[in-house]
């Protein structure tokens, strides 16, 4: 869980900027980004991965939360469970219910149009949209 949460503070940020700047000056992390992403076909297969990725973290976090409930509310009778976790719970559930956004968000869009939301911010789509050399 908390490797996962280092990786989100690294990783959430770069795409940040990447998505809502101008698409030019990107540092390394977003330039291995745009070259991996700009192909259709691996960009489907990326989208496909996520997609199974998050199915996975969502029922890992389902149980997350059910051993943690369990251990907060069944076990501290006797000394042994854990106190204290309730805010980790709701934490989580906000974690998942924020994924299964994702994947509904997912069923009605097809990979091409998440493709081509993807490279909409490249330099020469920026260009072309705001005429910027003009």
């Amino acid at each position: 869980r908390a490797f996962v949460s280092v990786l989100q503070l690294f990783i959430h940020p770069q795409l940040a900027k990447f998505r809502v700047g101008n698409g030019k000056n990107l540092n390394g992390f977003q330039e291995y980004l745009k070259k991996r992403l700009s192909n259709p076909a691996i960009f489907s297969k990326a989208v496909k991965k996520c997609d199974n990725r998050l199915y996975m973290c969502i029922l890992l976090g389902g149980v997350y939360c059910a051993g943690t409930y369990y251990s907060e509310f069944y076990k501290t009778g006797n000394g042994n469970g854990l106190k204290g976790t309730v805010t980790n719970i709701g934490l989580e559930l906000l974690n998942i219910g924020l994924w299964s956004y994702v994947l509904v968000y997912r069923q009605f869009y097809d990979n091409k149009t998440l493709y081509d939301t993807w490279n909409a911010w490249s330099s020469t789509a920026v260009e072309e949209r705001l005429n910027i050399d003009d």
